[in-house]
């Protein structure tokens, strides 16, 4: 059996930008001022929406990954 995690992992500071913008993304903080966001289809289609491109990433695995949160992060 598998898990999958969409999440966004970053520096404190990085993460927190982005849950300032989008106020409805939790900040969970990590050891090692690190902290993370997961990345809800809410956010997905937000970040999808604003960048508006056509995927052409194949990152295998990755399916959430496209070519809009590529260019987000």
């Amino acid at each position: 059996m598998g898990h999958g995690i969409r999440a966004i992992i970053g520096k404190n500071n990085a993460v927190k930008n982005i849950a300032d913008f989008w106020h409805y993304a939790d900040v969970i903080e990590l050891q090692q001022d690190y902290s993370m966001i997961f990345l809800t289809d809410k956010l997905f289609d937000d970040i999808t929406e604003l960048y508006d491109e056509k995927n052409n990433l194949d990152c295998c695995g990755l399916v959430f990954f496209t070519t809009s949160v590529f260019h987000f992060l």
